[in-house]
């Protein structure tokens, strides 16, 4: 029945070891913030998708293994939070959710920032560190400028370095 609070804007449900969401979630169309993190799901309905009013979208410390396909529709989010999941991949197309200010994707096992970073003219943050990167997009330096907060250490990053990073930009990385 949480579909039927239609008029919600806020729905926080941390640390409650939830393994599942309801299909009907969908249905909160003025859903602003949705935070779930420190539960134990690891898929989300893709009725997500319906949710476009949502700016603020938090899953940290659950099981995901992929970044749930649905959220990549919602054009109007401004913050993604999925630290501390397995998550392998951000989705390759991450530059069309173009409002996006914060990206805090740490401790998971990302291999690779997807080119398309470098359109997110937005972004300020991103939060990168500790997964299993080996290199940064060239086009990190379209948006560098705008970032007032780029972590990205602990990884295996090795050069060469996009021309507008140098190794005191990267932390520390075990090469």
């Amino acid at each position: 029945s949480i579909g039927n609070l239609t008029s919600l804007s806020a729905l926080f449900l941390s640390n409650n070891l939830l393994i599942e969401i309801p299909e009907t979630i969908g249905n909160l169309n003025n859903l602003e913030f949705f935070h779930m993190p420190g539960n134990q799901l690891s898929e989300l309905p893709l009725s997500i998708s319906n949710l476009s009013s949502l700016i603020s979208f938090n899953i940290d410390n659950n099981n995901f293994t992929t970044f749930p396909s649905s959220v990549m529709e919602l054009n109007i989010l401004k913050y993604v939070y999925i630290a501390n999941n397995l998550i392998n991949y951000l989705p390759s197309n991450i530059g069309v959710l173009s409002s996006l200010q914060i990206l805090s994707a740490y401790s998971n096992g990302i291999s690779q920032i997807p080119s398309s970073i470098g359109s997110l003219n937005n972004l300020y943050y991103i939060d990168v560190t500790n997964n299993n990167l080996t290199a940064i997009p060239e086009t990190i330096c379209n948006i560098y400028e705008n970032l007032t907060s780029f972590n990205i250490g602990l990884n295996y990053i090795c050069p060469p370095y996009p021309e507008c990073l140098n190794e005191n930009d990267l932390g520390y990385q075990d090469i």
